[in-house]
């Protein structure tokens, strides 16, 4: 089983998008389907292309494109981000303060695109109870670009709401589109200590109290730049190298794994790029013949390393094995893991 950033680009566009005008398509029931296929297909693809859809990073150091090509092809690297300390490629711009018990599990992505924020998730457990198209909780908190303020979508109209720590609230109230069928619960609006705006999508809360459950989030919630605590630390990356996706997903559907980390580091050409999958030990990730895949156990961890066209990374001393080798677990302990996850030598 291989991160399929590809895929993750077109999930998290039809995520990023909100309700349209009437149509055929159910588009809350594809926001969840589009997450749930993303986990289940994870084969090896491009990342080029794919940032017009995707979410945007926190951090220009996400969001940034890294120009060149491979030694000996004659292109010259535009080096936009230089780093000369240790940094995390997971930099959520907005975390969970409470959750309703039915949405425990926090979620982060981090991805390039225009405009939307980066998104963390509050997911609840399937329940399996023979019931078509039962579905479990979920919490989205985006974080608007600064400056930018809150816009109704197309047919819908925003309500002032309770404020949220002494700053200001909208409901946004869509009375035609309204279906509670389509599992969608409520959508607040809330300003920041900063200044910035940010956003709580909330679906399939059964019979938690959408106004309160909503507000109860917002308050508790923090919008700011927060690193997220990864286990692995990697060194022998370059000081320019970007990371356009980093994602901690759980849980998965991964047999054997109660969570997984998914990152993609990128330099030179657009093609150049890297993948690292970690996953606890116990994991048994579907096989891909497609993909040459190379891993190690270390420490209670399974950690794999693949590229999207199968050629052994040119910027990283020792290609596959030696980035393996530069890459040392921190074990399964949340306590143990890091927010200097990529080391600067």
């Amino acid at each position: 089983m291989q991160f399929d950033a590809d895929s993750l680009s077109s999930a998290l566009g039809a995520i990023a998008e909100q309700d349209a005008p009437p149509s055929g398509v159910d588009a809350d029931r594809a926001r969840v389907d589009g997450r749930r296929t993303l986990r289940r297909r994870r084969t090896a693809a491009g990342l080029g292309g794919t940032g017009a859809v995707a979410l945007v990073a926190a951090l220009a150091l996400s969001a940034g494109h890294v120009f060149g090509g491979a030694p000996g092809t004659g292109a010259a690297a535009t080096r936009q981000v230089v780093r000369t300390a240790d940094w995390d490629p997971l930099v959520a711009p907005g975390t969970f303060g409470w959750l309703p018990a039915n949405a425990p599990n926090v979620n982060y992505l981090i991805a390039p695109g225009p405009g939307q924020g980066s998104q963390a998730l509050g997911k609840g457990s399937e329940v399996s109870d023979g019931t078509v198209g039962h579905d479990p909780a979920m919490i989205w908190l985006s974080v608007l670009d600064a400056g930018q303020s809150p816009a109704p979508q197309s047919g819908d109209t925003l309500i002032a709401a309770p404020k949220v720590n002494n700053r200001p609230a909208f409901w946004e109230v869509d009375p035609a589109q309204r279906n509670p069928d389509r599992g969608r619960a409520g959508v607040l609006y809330f300003q920041s200590p900063s200044g910035r705006w940010a956003e709580i999508n909330a679906y399939y809360l059964g019979t938690d109290p959408v106004a309160q459950t909503l507000l109860h989030v917002a308050k508790s919630a923090h919008i700011g730049d927060t690193a997220v605590p990864l286990p692995v630390r990697i060194s022998g990356l370059p000081a320019d190298v970007i990371a356009p996706v980093a994602q901690l997903t759980r849980p998965t559907t991964i047999k054997g794994a109660a969570w997984e980390v998914d990152l993609s580091f990128s330099m030179g050409a657009e093609n150049d790029s890297v993948q690292v999958q970690v996953l606890p030990a116990t994991a048994t990730p579907g096989a891909n013949s497609e993909i040459d895949q190379h891993c190690k156990t270390s420490n209670g961890l399974l950690i794999c390393v693949s590229t999207m066209n199968g050629r052994a990374p040119w910027y990283v001393a020792g290609g596959f094995d030696g980035l393996l080798r530069d890459i040392t677990s921190l074990g399964m302990d949340p306590a143990h893991w890091t927010t200097d996850v990529v080391t600067v030598r």
